[in-house]
């Protein structure tokens, strides 16, 4: 760098970090960044994001974005971190060429689903290919590799959870720049750009190299690094959890069936707002929070733990809840709520007739059919009147807390999130605690037949959705020697974190404790 701000590519880079002969992937760490800008079809024209409109005003507006400068950081022979940039997008290509190597590099890039959507024509002029597509979804990827030139390009945003800024505070010893580029001021590869505003780019890609340099430094090599912040929980798992544990969790994955029953049966957090107070501004409100819900259930509740089996219906209501995990498939007649606020979700009901909603959740039907964990079924029998409830099908498996070793992780990332929150000198081991936290529920709620998302010849689409392929997902779990988490335990977690939640809302529906001092809004 030169007085602070990066220079210009001429062609070249500089020797980059001393690599070993034998090392089939490169350990230099290297980041892209990208500033646009981002256009808007008004009745006026093509102009800039206008920030006093409100969001409704930008609903089926045209877009279009106009890269206007790249900037790649590098690892230098020396140990530091230098950051080169260029005003002509395509010129992409000759610097993905400079930086190949027989080693295998790889680059970061935070928020790669935004720069993908560029860079992929920078790969098509050059006739270059894109393999081994990671992708959360459609137009989301995670990471790609282009074998032409042997880099493999990895999303950061999905390694932190954090936007840069942020990561940045916690991972870096530079931060990123805010404020310093305007980004309702239109520009174009020829606008020319202040000292200050190249200084916001340079600082993008390099705080990005101090953060992956944190993480090198904690898994040894940059190619060890995971991918995604679940991805670090599961490495970091690998050697806490015994063997016997993850060969019981492969050993009980259910058949196809009843896995398709738990997908039915999934949903989230429970979030609504009461429909009495629908455009009432409303002042002095209380409010509450439930901290660390999901570790909480994690650690106080009991999960399914064995094999399902399928039980008749005149014998299921024997089964004690609270030692007995039951799925549920039932067409509910006749029924209706008792409270102002309502909990069973329109969505995910399999067949329904004459329902009323409350704007997506249900006040009263002729019939519902739903997929329920035996925790929400216990809800909605205490929360509607119903008259009579026919049983499709019903499956059993007994209870059990979650594994000892588990359990003992989950207690120690509290603890340290708990005791260090706010702590100076710990703030970046108070982050790691809680992101770790964060991130076990969702390895629990992992689904493994989530359909494939394809990237083939420039396009997106999901591989089908057959029995093999299910059958195919269902028996690499069941071959698995590494997995820690059972999918059930992620559908019951989320189930009890709504009854606690619905516990409250009750207590203070306006039914139960009138209109001026009932729950307005819950999630």
């Amino acid at each position: 760098m030169k007085g602070g701000i990066m220079e210009i590519w001429t062609g070249d880079f500089p020797k980059l970090k001393r690599e070993s002969k034998q090392a089939k992937t490169s350990n230099c760490i290297i980041t892209l960044d990208i500033e646009t800008t981002s256009l808007f079809e008004y009745a006026d024209g093509w102009r800039c994001f206008r920030p006093k409109r409100s969001p409704q005003e930008y609903a089926g507006i045209r877009r279009a974005a106009v890269p206007y400068i790249w900037m790649v950081g590098v690892e230098t022979r020396s140990g530091d971190f230098r950051a080169y940039y260029g005003r002509d997008f395509m010129q992409l290509g000759d610097v993905f060429l400079k930086l190949s190597d027989t080693r295998r590099r790889i680059i970061y890039i935070h928020n790669a689903a935004f720069e993908f959507q560029f860079l992929r024509d920078v790969f098509t002029a050059r006739g270059w290919t894109i393999e081994k597509m990671l992708a959360r979804s459609t137009r989301k990827p995670i990471s790609w590799y282009v074998p032409e030139i042997n880099i493999e390009f990895r999303c950061s945003y999905m390694l932190t959870n954090l936007s840069l800024d942020k990561a940045a505070k916690q991972y870096a010893k530079d931060r990123k720049k805010t404020g310093d580029l305007i980004y309702t001021v239109p520009r174009s590869p020829a606008t020319e750009l202040t000292e200050k505003e190249l200084g916001y780019c340079e600082m993008d890609v390099i705080t990005l190299c101090e953060i992956i340099d944190h993480y090198r430094r904690q898994y040894g090599t940059v190619r060890k690094i995971p991918l995604t912040q679940t991805g670090e929980v599961r490495k970091e798992l690998k050697g806490i959890v015994p063997i016997w544990v993850k060969r019981h969790i492969a050993k009980i994955v259910p058949d196809i069936h009843v896995y398709l029953l738990l997908m039915k049966a999934f949903q989230g957090g429970i979030t609504h707002a009461c429909y009495l107070y629908t455009d009432d501004v409303l002042k002095d409100i209380l409010s509450g929070d439930m901290a660390s819900a999901y570790p909480a259930a994690m650690l106080t509740e009991k999960f399914p733990m064995g094999w399902w089996r399928s039980v008749p219906a005149d014998i299921v209501e024997s089964y004690n809840h609270k030692i007995w995990a039951v799925l549920y498939h039932v067409k509910l007649h006749n029924f209706r709520s008792k409270y102002i606020n309502h909990y069973i979700l329109g969505s995910k009901a399999l067949s329904a007739k004459n329902l009323k909603y409350d704007n997506g959740r249900i006040i009263e039907g002729d019939m519902i059919e739903l997929v329920l964990t035996d925790v929400d079924y216990d809800i909605i029998r205490e929360c509607y009147d119903i008259e009579s409830v026919e049983y499709v099908e019903t499956y059993v498996n007994r209870k059990g807390y979650l594994p000892k070793e588990l359990v003992e992780y989950v207690v120690t990332l509290y603890g340290r999130k708990t005791k260090l929150k706010g702590v100076k000198g710990q703030e970046h081991i108070y982050m790691i605690s809680k992101q770790r936290i964060n991130s076990l529920f969702g390895c629990c709620c992992t689904n493994v037949l989530k359909q494939t998302t394809i990237f083939k010849d420039g396009e997106w689409g999901n591989e089908d959705f057959t029995e093999e392929f299910i059958e195919e997902k269902l028996n690499e779990l069941r071959k698995s020697q590494s997995n820690c988490f059972s999918y059930a335990w992620g559908v019951w977690i989320t189930a009890y974190c709504r009854r606690r939640t619905w516990e409250i809302v009750t207590a203070l529906d306006p039914a139960v404790v009138g209109i001026a001092d009932g729950s307005v809004y819950y999630d």
